[in-house]
Order: C-alpha cells, then structure tokens, then sequence
C-alpha cells in the first residue's frame, strides 16, 4: 500500500482528445468531491445538454485544471456540436462510463471496473494519453 504522502501527492490522470474543430484537448479525471455532481449530469441531462455539461465538467489544460468555468454551458453548445462529443466522449471513458451508460442516462454502476475501457490509456498528468478524433 501506498503511504499517505504518496496517496496525497497523486495527480489525477489527464488524456488528450484530438478534435477537428479544436484541435488537441486535454480530459482529466473527475475529483472525488465531484462525483456528485458527475452522477447528476449522467442522471438529469441528455443530448447537447449532457455533452456541454461534461465537457465544460471534463475539459481541461494539460496539468489537470479545468479550463471552462460552471455557466459556460449555453455558450459551448452554440458552437459546434462536434467537439463536444468528442471531448464529452474522451471523459466519460476515462471515468470508466461504459458505452450502455454513455447512450443512456443510467448513472455509471458502482460495479463497473476501475480501469477504463481499452481505447483509453491515462498517464497521471502533466503527461497524457491521445484519443483519435471520430472523424
């Protein structure tokens, strides 16, 4: 088991997101003190309201920060569509949300596995794992 300096002094992990209209994002890691707010947005959201709340959840720069502030929802979702499902995407598969919980509105199952689907390699920031744009 890890000490309690090592447990305090871990990153969360952080993964890049290619998108075609933004180019390379940065996704991290959702805080415990987030989880939350995370499992309202999986249960209470759907559509391009879904995607702009955890993109403006997830997004962030490469050491972990987000980037956009609560509120900016409106804002993001008069752009376009596509990075949001592209960054809203990159986020939940590295909090494990399965493709099931993606589609639907079921929160993420506290049964699930810890680890995130195959397509996802996270490295504790300020390092980062790519994902392919689905374009």
């Amino acid at each position: 088991m890890k000490t309690r300096n090592e447990i305090l002094a871990t990153l969360p992990t952080v993964a890049s997101v290619e998108t075609e209209a933004w180019g390379s994002c940065y996704v991290r890691q959702i805080k415990g003190n987030e989880f939350e707010r995370f499992m309202a947005i999986m249960d209470e959201s759907t559509g391009s309201e879904r995607l702009a709340r955890l993109t403006v959840l997830g997004l962030c720069d490469a050491d972990g920060k987000r980037v956009l502030a609560d509120g900016d929802e409106p804002v993001i979702v008069d752009g376009p569509m596509e990075p949001l499902g592209e960054v809203a995407t990159a986020f939940l598969e590295l909090n494990g949300v399965s493709e099931e919980q993606k589609k639907s509105s079921s929160p993420p199952s506290s049964s699930r596995s810890s680890s995130p689907s195959s397509s996802v390699t996270p490295i504790p920031a300020p390092h980062s794992a790519t994902f392919p744009s689905a374009s």
